[in-house]
């Protein structure tokens, strides 16, 4: 196989890039937690009445995933959401060797919008030459400190289910998010600015990622964008329009064999490892 382009193999050796992961690559861990889609939906069935979970269930059909979970956060009391994400998302992480892999790309900043612990807990399980990761929520104060700092970040954008309370999860918690915390809208701008983005098992989905990458395609038209692993897509206009949106050329696997994905995140991995070798990148 060939299908990583050589331009993205050298800036990953030469840590230019920014990893981003998705729930993709915790769903091929632990294929039991759901997507967004499902999550919302399974969430739905604790609501009252069934023309709530009738309404949510048409809304996310639709992709009106932030207004369906609003629905849902709104109609579930606190603390039950709280638990319920928690039963959900707080399981034993199993250690992956996906997660080996993208640690030994060995990136200065990895993000996720991921809510469980699986990437931390398999990077401490991982660590042995690389320098362990620092991992900050979205509400935290020091995060651009850190970044310019020579450890490496794991931000966690969407919260993390070590404390349910602060999920990003509706359209209120993103107001929210964006109301407290200016800042961090401003460092993940600036990170994608002067940084290739690579995003694995992420559909490039969350509506304030793609403001981000909209605004910066806009303003600063970069000949070398940004890169998604993603599945095939069913018509090239679809792989046209982000390319044309938001700068993001497609590495394509299958569709519906997310394993050839996995395959392909360990055949990058090697190509890296092969470039520093080649180069004497340490």
């Amino acid at each position: 196989m060939n299908m990583w382009p050589v331009s993205l193999i050298r800036e990953i050796s030469e840590r230019r890039v920014v990893i981003f992961i998705g729930a993709g690559i915790s769903k091929s861990a632990l294929n039991q937690l759901p997507t967004w889609s499902n999550l919302i939906n399974s969430l739905a069935e604790n609501l009252r009445t069934k023309t709530e979970k009738n309404l949510v269930s048409r809304m996310v059909s639709k992709g009106l995933l932030l207004d369906a979970a609003q629905i849902v956060s709104d109609g579930i009391n606190a603390p039950d959401l709280a638990t319920k994400l928690t039963g959900i998302f707080k399981v034993k992480a199993p250690h992956s060797d996906v997660y080996k892999n993208i640690l030994s790309l060995d990136a200065k900043v990895v993000i996720t919008t991921n809510y469980d612990q699986f990437i931390e807990k398999n990077f401490d399980h991982f660590t042995d030459s690389h320098s362990p990761y620092s991992v900050f929520k979205q509400s935290g104060t020091n995060l651009l400190d850190n970044i310019r700092s020579p450890s490496r970040a794991l931000i966690k954008i969407h919260g993390c289910i070590s404390d349910p309370s602060d999920l990003i999860l509706d359209r209120s918690s993103y107001f929210r998010l964006k109301q407290k915390n200016p800042a961090t809208f401003s460092t993940l701008s600036a990170l994608f600015h002067v940084n290739t983005v690579l995003f694995l098992g992420y559909s490039v989905s969350d509506p304030d990622m793609q403001l981000i990458l909209e605004s910066i395609n806009q303003t600063n038209q970069a000949q070398n964008g940004h890169y998604a692993l993603l599945a095939k897509m069913e018509h090239p206009s679809l792989q046209k329009s982000l390319k044309n949106s938001y700068n993001i050329s497609i590495v394509e696997y299958p569709r519906n064999d997310h394993s050839k994905a996995i395959d392909m995140i360990s055949e990058l991995y090697q190509k890296v490892i092969s470039f520093r070798e080649e180069h004497g990148i340490i």
